[in-house]
């Protein structure tokens, strides 16, 4: 028999015994929060899925969903249990039952089905979002074309720009000298290429957008000034 007793945030208690996972809860806090069934069992020969997180920041939780969609969740807040709700987690995984492989009457082909990690609701093996909740299951697909083929073009646009190279620290240097001389009043048509440079490296390199930005923004102001200074100095 393995029993963990929990005080917070709900006075309750998690029993394995005789084939059987008993959740009692005491007090009225509990009974608010999870109705007046007081005492829980569910057969270990039934349990569809099993969820668990540890206590940290947020209070930990073990929810178990029964093959006759009956669901139960036990939530705990003592950091000092997490070992032992683990336990408890990992033995009632151990007692799942493996599906059995389906065979669709249409095809006579098979189709094997699992239990959407989130929702429990039986869902195609290889579908990567389940169709009643939307969560995104984490097992590969070998039939997703699109995905690979998404991947793969991810794949080839990080190649083309790796924000991580060294290529945008050129361009930003060749943008400040550029700009630096477009101060100098015979060269201050420079101040269009530096305002150019400064808009390609904001958009090739959208991690570094920061630098481009500032080039183009101080080229357009050093631009306004001379604008200005040359039409009072005309007047």
């Amino acid at each position: 028999m393995v029993k963990v007793e929990i005080k917070k945030p709900y006075d309750s208690s998690i029993t394995l015994t005789d084939g059987y996972a008993i959740i009692e809860r005491f007090g009225m806090d509990s009974v608010i929060e999870y109705g007046p069934e007081k005492r829980q069992d569910i057969s270990l020969d039934k349990i569809k899925s099993v969820s668990y997180k540890d206590a940290d920041e947020t209070d930990g939780y073990l929810k178990i969903i029964s093959t006759d969609n009956q669901s139960v969740s036990v939530p705990f807040s003592d950091q000092s249990l997490n070992d032992d709700m683990n336990n408890i987690s990992t033995i009632l995984k151990k007692s799942i039952k493996p599906e059995p492989v389906e065979t669709d009457s249409n095809n006579n082909e098979s189709s094997e089905k699992v239990f959407c990690y989130k929702c429990g609701k039986k869902i195609d093996k290889n579908v990567v979002f389940c169709p009643y909740c939307g969560a995104e299951q984490n097992h590969p697909s070998s039939n997703n074309s699109s995905s690979v083929t998404n991947n793969d073009n991810s794949i080839d646009d990080q190649e083309k720009i790796n924000p991580n190279s060294s290529a945008w620290i050129a361009l930003v240097a060749v943008g400040w000298v550029v700009f630096a001389v477009s101060i100098i009043p015979a060269f201050s048509w420079l101040q269009f290429v530096s305002f150019i440079l400064g808009i390609v490296i904001q958009n090739a390199f959208p991690s570094h957008k920061g630098a481009g930005m500032a080039i183009w923004i101080a080229s357009a102001a050093i631009f306004g000034i001379s604008f200005m200074f040359g039409f009072l100095t005309a007047l």
